[in-house]
């Protein structure tokens, strides 16, 4: 990216709820902070839609219980923030 500097964030998100919130509410604090490329990426222990509980490739977690109790879900996920795309998008090589 060039001489600018940048951020990236690995995560790990613990499965309580009250871990979630707490984790959600200091990415938003540092989002106001940051003022440069930001990529948050990471194991998110949640879903955002009810489509991404169930089998397939696209899916990163598994339960590993026998076929008719088994689980599958997209838990990991990557955010790239305003100027990280920006800043892709202007060093792109045209060919």
């Amino acid at each position: 990216m060039g001489d600018k500097d940048f951020f990236i964030s690995a995560i790990y998100v613990k499965c309580t709820s009250i871990e979630t919130n707490e984790l959600w509410r200091s990415l938003t604090n540092q989002s106001l902070m940051i003022d440069a490329p930001w990529c948050i990426e990471g194991d998110f222990n949640v879903i955002s839609d009810t489509e991404e509980k169930f089998g397939g490739s696209k899916y990163t977690w598994c339960n590993n219980r026998k076929p008719d109790k088994r689980i599958w879900k997209r838990l990991n996920r990557t955010f790239l923030n305003d100027s990280w795309i920006q800043t892709l998008q202007n060093n792109i090589v045209r060919l």
